[in-house]
């Protein structure tokens, strides 16, 4: 299966879905950081909670009353879904939609007092609820439109330092206790910056490149064997001329399955995504999410005989 995680490169959503329909099997709402403030994962997800957010001077901070930016990002996102619906029509087959999870919306969100959300046990519980409403609002409503299967993204990125205890303060002074096992918010696909082996979802999504050294190959191993779905992200590329590059990358997939022990015929259904779109110019990032798309092919074809 070809993805992409959501965030592409440029201003322009119509744009962003044209590019993403030509390249995807499941179309993901795109997301446009270069568009700012409001645009940035932890705005948009802000934007899903049922209660108000605002630009502090920091960070986004949750306020009592709806504010200008608060009511922006709540007409962007019904925009934007006006704009995918005028590229992809209404006969989409797979949608995803995707979310900061609770943790990192905590860590990122401020209260009034300019202290983290994660610092106070009530606002950890609002936000953890709210977004999970929030999101199932949001998924109704692109069921609703586009009378297809919707599939919902979380992204941690913060979590390795909420599980560590790793998280900065207001202060020099003040410090996070660690959460070893934190309670995740349901979700399709739990997309990780780093490993975090423990944790288990339906699927989860994390760069090829941190599958290094014993300890993270046991952990991958071991994640595979437990029946979790993956999806690898691979560094984007072009394809060559004979398609030896994507056809490389395959080999290598298939050479670390065969490291762990691993069956092959599971790699026709990974996940292969590009990462890092957002930073690529809008041509480059096409190019980038064909390249996967070329991976995927060559492992659900030949994964026996790479």
């Amino acid at each position: 299966m070809h993805h992409a995680l959501g965030p592409m490169p440029g201003t322009s959503l119509i744009d962003a879905a044209d590019v993403l329909a030509g390249e995807c099997q499941v179309l993901p709402l795109p997301i446009l950081p270069a568009r700012g403030l409001g645009s940035d994962p932890i705005g948009r997800t802000a934007g899903l909670l049922p209660f108000n957010v605002e630009a502090g001077p920091r960070a986004w901070q949750l306020v009592n009353r709806p504010q200008l930016v608060t009511r922006r990002v709540w007409d962007r996102l019904e925009e934007d879904l006006d704009l995918c619906e005028s590229v992809w029509g209404t006969s989409v087959e797979q949608l995803k939609v995707q979310a900061i999870g609770p943790w990192t919306l905590a860590a990122s969100l401020e209260l009034a007092n300019g202290h983290r959300a994660i610092s106070d046990r009530g606002a950890m519980k609002d936000i953890r609820e709210g977004l999970a409403f929030g999101l199932s609002e949001h998924v109704a409503d692109v069921r609703k439109r586009f009378s297809c299967d919707v599939l919902t993204q979380v992204d941690e990125p913060l979590l390795g330092p909420v599980m560590r205890g790793e998280l900065k303060g207001a202060t020099q002074w003040e410090t996070f206790p660690a959460i070893p096992e934190p309670e995740l918010l349901d979700c399709d696909i739990l997309h990780l910056e780093e490993p975090l082996w423990q944790l288990r979802a339906p699927k989860v999504f994390l760069d090829r490149e941190h599958i290094i050294g014993t300890e993270n190959l046991d952990g991958f191993g071991a994640l595979v064997s437990s029946g979790v779905e993956v999806g690898l992200g691979i560094k984007p590329d072009r394809i060559d001329e004979l398609g030896e590059r994507p056809r490389a990358v395959a080999v290598s997939l298939a050479k670390l399955w065969d490291e762990l022990g691993l069956d092959r015929l599971q790699l026709q259904s990974i996940d292969v995504y590009p990462v890092q779109l957002e930073k690529l110019a809008l041509a480059d990032a096409g190019a980038a999410l064909a390249f996967a798309r070329n991976v995927s092919d060559i492992l659900a074809r030949d994964a026996g005989n790479l």
